[in-house]
């Protein structure tokens, strides 16, 4: 039993934490210049809190899913499969990247910080509230074998649905853009997809 133990509190020590690649990244928050955000001090203070998440759904979440949006999908039209709006794992990534909530407007803060500065994403990396030109999200991975992939290696499925998370991890920039895989020669794409 006492090796059994060992064994394991090596294997957390080892492990690698999602804060470590995050540090640095694009969505390490802290300190960033240029934007009107305010700095908590706490790499992952902007995402999660370990007390008083907002939902269940999302791991810790710190951040208001409720208010976003609307949101126009990728399909206008009701689509088998398609949410009306995008799901939880989704609007985790949207709660920043459509650019209308601040970037340090938390639930929880941190103790002994200040009030949200209101400075929004702006540039390239915002999506906006019109997801209809980006990947379609918070849609059922088809079961069309003649053209997908029956399942997936690489890419992250939600309850069966394709997400943001599915292609992004948002913990890691290893692979740019905060990929899952390399999508040198289109492998991530090709995961999924059979062209």
């Amino acid at each position: 039993m006492k090796r059994i133990f060992i064994f394991l509190a090596a294997a957390a020590v080892s492990a690698p934490i999602s804060a470590q690649t995050t540090v640095g990244s694009d969505h390490d928050l802290r300190g960033k210049i240029g934007q009107q955000i305010q700095d908590y001090g706490q790499v992952c203070a902007y995402c999660h809190t370990p007390h008083k998440a907002t939902t269940k759904n999302v791991a810790l979440w710190n951040r208001a899913l409720t208010g976003l949006g609307p949101y126009t999908m990728y399909y206008p039209t009701t689509h088998a499969g398609q949410s009306a709006t995008p799901q939880p794992a989704s609007l985790a990534c949207l709660s920043c990247h459509d650019g209308t909530v601040a970037l340090d407007l938390i639930v929880n803060k941190p103790s002994g910080s200040g009030n949200s500065l209101g400075g929004k994403m702006t540039g390239s990396y915002v999506l906006s509230t019109d997801l209809s030109d980006d990947h379609p999200i918070s849609v059922d991975y088809p079961n069309a074998p003649t053209d997908f992939n029956p399942s997936p290696v690489g890419p992250k499925l939600y309850s069966n649905k394709v997400e943001c998370a599915s292609c992004h991890n948002p913990h890691s920039s290893q692979y740019g853009s905060f990929l899952r895989m390399s999508n040198t020669g289109s492998a991530l794409c090709l995961a999924c997809h059979k062209k």
